[in-house]
């Protein structure tokens, strides 16, 4: 029995390719989509998706941090 997972309908209405985590690339969120694209190319559990995981994570935390300092220096106090 040969089953064709290249193209499963996943939510959203549309076609999107077989993929682990069976949903649209994220386009407006760099991030996640970096994490897609690594899952998509070399399997949602590989070493590939725990570096673009981390990857993102840290310039998420990057951004918190800033954004805190930010509210911090417009307060005058501690946010």
């Amino acid at each position: 029995m040969s089953i064709n997972v290249t193209n499963q309908q996943f939510g959203g209405g549309g076609r999107w390719p077989a993929h682990g985590f069976q949903e649209a690339r994220p386009e407006d969120l760099p991030g996640s989509a970096a994490i897609w694209d690594a899952a998509a190319k070399y399997g949602r559990n590989s070493e590939a998706v725990a570096a673009a995981t981390y990857q993102a994570v840290k310039a998420l935390e990057s951004e918190l941090v800033e954004l805190r300092t930010t509210v911090q220096n417009a307060v005058g106090g501690s946010a």
